[in-house]
């Protein structure tokens, strides 16, 4: 019913501290690793000079018990040394506090000329909830769940040496980088659904230091054609941008969403004269990187629409 936010270590080491329903519920809706560091940061920056203590629950469930443990606790609470904090709700309505501004928490949270300060944060989960937005934003994060299970159904499926490595890139995506990718990828086979025959079509976009490209082909293809494709695309992508990205994923698939492929190369190194030219060569062949389209894109974490 009630915990300390975190506490420093004999070696000044902060931990977070979360009771099971906290901590359950924060990783089921921070859900990807950058989220989740970024969340406990902040966290800890609002904490860290602080006595803080986390009183969860309905006031009809502190019970007498509660009460008196709750007292007990308090005699070792000395604002003297520390200031105090006192949040009233779960980590939830704290978290909601959190993307309310713009991911941190109010300011009067980080403040420090008062001895005690008392937060009533309760009901701001079901606040932040009933936001349209906050719906819009979840109906379209469903999109970067592709990348979810792209990692899960086909990287980690395979016995490649190249796996773990690409999975560790892809998941280093927060869930709106995830969103993007998604979005962008599920666009580019809805163009190319319907269509028929050898053909190829590739999109690329860079998602931090890393570049991410699609591999789209008629479902007829062979494979061994295939996996040649995959090699120009990625060699020629690097030739493009003159090796400015060291990381390139690539993920290839037919225009029936059947046999995944992905590639990966890192510490990319320029490539010597005899390869470029070739490269070059093949690059004009299949009529690629001739003309590169940039197409812009506006995507709101929280949509208007």
């Amino acid at each position: 019913m009630f915990y300390p936010g975190g506490k420093k270590t004999a070696k000044d080491k902060y931990i977070h501290i979360f009771n099971w329903f906290a901590f359950l519920k924060v990783v089921q809706e921070l859900d990807t690793i950058p989220d989740f560091i970024h969340y406990l940061k902040i966290r800890e920056e609002a904490f860290l000079e602080k006595e803080v203590l986390i009183m969860t629950g309905k006031e009809k469930d502190w019970d007498n018990y509660t009460c008196r443990e709750f007292c007990k606790y308090m005699t070792n609470f000395n604002p003297n040394k520390k200031v105090g904090l006192l949040l009233s709700g779960n980590e939830l309505d704290l978290l909601a506090d959190y993307y309310f501004n713009d991911k941190k928490f109010k300011r009067e949270i980080y403040m420090t000329h008062y001895n005690i300060g008392s937060f009533e944060l309760e009901g701001n989960w079901d606040r932040y909830l009933s936001l349209v937005e906050v719906q819009r934003k979840k109906k379209e994060d469903r999109a970067s769940y592709f990348i979810d299970e792209f990692v899960k159904r086909e990287v980690l499926y395979k016995n490649d040496k190249y796996n773990l490595e690409i999975a560790t890139e892809l998941l280093s995506f927060s869930r709106f980088e995830r969103r993007i990718l998604g979005k962008h990828f599920l666009e580019f086979c809805e163009k190319y659904k319907e269509k028929s025959g050898y053909f190829t079509a590739r999109r690329y976009g860079k998602v931090n230091e890393t570049v991410v490209g699609f591999l789209l082909h008629g479902h007829t293809m062979p494979h061994e054609l295939i996996l040649k494709l995959m090699d120009i695309a990625i060699s020629g992508y690097s030739l493009w941008e003159k090796y400015q990205s060291k990381k390139i994923i690539l993920i290839c698939v037919s225009n029936t969403l059947e046999h995944f492929k992905y590639g990966y190369i890192s510490n990319i190194q320029p490539f010597s004269k005899e390869d470029e030219e070739m490269i070059e060569h093949e690059l004009k062949l299949l009529s690629w990187f001739q003309n590169m389209e940039n197409i812009i894109f506006n995507i709101k974490e929280y949509p208007d629409q």
